[in-house]
């Protein structure tokens, strides 16, 4: 037998078997694949390569196929809104997951990994259990569907943070920097790929007639973008899912949909199997309690997070509050996030054990908490405190008023945009002139001092300018005499203050590097030229702008 054969096939009639059993007890098939996997680990850890091995593939082909979910015209009709309301409930549970990881006594590197897993909801558990339990077909599924397409969006995104951090092994600022600089000029790039280029090629390969051709020459596509995205450094889902999105913007979504939804469905079951094998038995009793504990509090954060994002952003108590409750399980990326810290050595066999068993918790319960969701719902709506009330109500001040100012809202966009790209070009170039350092100094001998000294000049007034410009256009845009727009134009300026001087420290001693171990003149040099900078600033700069041309600031009538 070639190796590997005996264990997959006993792995697939086991799986069989399994998914039986658990459809007749109406339980999750999900759950059945892992205690799969768990039941025959020891039988299949000789053939832990080949399991591997396809189960990457099954996160492969779902990611694809979230990619094609992810069309930009769907993105357009899923709106700003339910955006926003994603974000900032993933922004409250990085820290409470975070917060776990803690508690648990994991590293900081480690509780960063549990944080991402803790943050996010499983598409497919809830779409089935929604499913299951007839909640598909009442009025608020579209919003959970909506807020799930958003929520995978933003797991593209952590996965790519999360592949370049284990890679590189640290979290310090200067690389932090160059990662952000180096996921904005991915993202852009693979964007505009997947809405230009691509779609053209997959359209002429579709004109030849032969499905067959197409679903092979798109899958073709999913695997080369994989591996270009691991080759850079990311994590192999996100080539996929870039692909996903270019079949979308092709419009040959449903045809090739049809071929490999069965076959993604079968290297998913055999993912969740390989899941369940790599479960700690050793520490399973310890672990239990544990899990019972947090998933309980992923089920509450997660309920809170969801209601408070969406009720922020417009939508009513009720509705935000039934999606929280339908989005409390955790699930496959969760354990992909995982499994990616246990390959860099980051996280351990039982913190990876513990999301398992936390998302087996999630699992069981969500159906349970589904039927009794209208119920949730009302006493979340009776228990939203007055000054809630009054938090809404400058939301939706803001937010109405921003439909008046549409010019306005473009062109800030515009400026921030041009801005935001200004200043990643800037540390993205300062980073560059760090590395090559000793190649210049060679070359430049005590020219190099000055070079470094005009370089960082010109790279001050650059960022003083970006920030003249963002922060005028803030208080421009937000001028009102309401006190709900008072509070923000100064929670905004001071963000945008903090995060400049934060850039501004980073160019400067980036810069300066080089010169440390040159000579003490080359640091009096430096310093010198950074108090020049700034006398002009203050006094002959002060109106230095960075604006698009058809969008200058103009000052609001009195």
């Amino acid at each position: 037998m070639p190796v590997g054969y005996t264990g997959i096939a006993v792995l697939f009639a086991v799986a069989a078997v399994v998914s039986i059993i658990f459809r007749r007890l109406r339980q999750p098939q999900i759950l059945g694949y892992i205690l799969a996997g768990a039941i025959l680990a020891r039988f299949l850890s000789s053939e832990m390569d080949v399991m591997t091995l396809i189960s990457d593939l099954g996160i492969t082909l779902l990611a694809f196929t979230l990619g094609m979910d992810l069309s930009l015209a769907r993105l357009q009709s899923i709106g700003s809104r339910v955006f926003g309301g994603t974000v900032t409930e993933i922004m409250l549970m990085l820290p409470a997951g975070y917060f776990v990881g803690t508690m648990l006594h994991m590293s900081f590197q480690a509780s960063f990994f549990f944080a991402a897993a803790f943050a996010l909801t499983s598409t497919t558990i809830v779409s089935k259990t929604m499913i299951d339990t007839r909640s598909s077909l009442k009025p608020y599924s579209e919003l959970v569907m909506s807020l799930l397409i958003a929520e995978d969006l933003l797991t593209v995104v952590l996965l790519a943070v999360l592949s370049a951090f284990g890679s590189r092994g640290n979290i310090a600022l200067i690389p932090l920097l160059e990662l952000i600089a180096e996921m904005f000029l991915f993202f852009a790039a693979s964007m505009l790929l997947a809405a230009s280029l691509l779609p053209k090629c997959i359209n002429w390969v579709a004109n030849l007639g032969s499905d067959e051709v197409l679903t092979v020459f798109s899958l073709g596509l999913c695997f080369m973008l994989a591996i270009f995205t691991n080759l850079l450094g990311f994590s192999f889902v996100i080539g996929a899912f870039v692909a996903g999105v270019a079949v979308a913007e092709s419009g040959r979504k449903e045809r090739i949909a049809m071929k490999l939804t069965p076959v993604r469905d079968i290297f998913l079951a055999i993912f969740f199997v390989s899941i369940g094998t790599l479960i700690s038995f050793n520490s399973l009793a310890m672990l239990i309690p544990i899990a019972l504990i947090v998933g309980a509090s992923f089920i509450l954060m997660k309920f809170l997070a969801v209601t408070f994002g969406l009720s922020s952003f417009g939508f009513g108590v009720r509705n935000a509050a039934l999606t929280g409750v339908a989005a409390g399980a955790m699930g496959e990326f969760s354990f992909v996030i995982m499994r990616l810290g246990i390959q860099y050595g980051i996280v351990s066999q039982n913190a990876f054990t513990l999301i398992v068993l936390t998302s087996i918790v999630t699992v069981i319960v969500l159906p349970q908490t589904m039927r009794h969701s209208e119920a949730i719902a009302s006493h979340a709506e009776r228990a939203v405190p007055s000054w809630f009330s009054l938090y809404r109500s400058a939301i939706d001040e803001m937010r109405e008023k921003g439909r008046e100012r549409i010019s306005e809202s473009r062109r800030l966009a515009y400026n921030t945009a041009l801005n935001a790209f200004l200043v990643i070009s800037l540390i993205v170039l300062t980073a560059a002139l760090s590395s090559y350092s000793h190649v210049l100094m060679a070359k430049m001998d005590e020219d190099f001092i000055f070079f470094i000294a005009g370089y960082l000049a010109l790279a001050l007034l650059l960022i003083f300018a970006s920030y003249n410009t963002l922060s005028a256009e803030v208080e421009s845009y937000l001028s009102d005499k309401s006190w709900s727009y008072d509070v923000t134009q100064r929670l905004v300026r001071h963000i945008i203050m903090s995060l400049y001087i934060i850039i501004g420290f980073a160019v400067s001693i980036v810069s300066l590097q080089p010169l440390y171990g040159y000579s003490f003149i080359p640091l009096i040099v430096g310093l010198l030229a950074v108090t020049i900078v700034i006398i002009v600033l203050r006094h002959g700069a002060a109106e230095l702008r960075i604006s698009m041309p058809n969008y200058t600031l103009v000052s609001k009538e009195k």
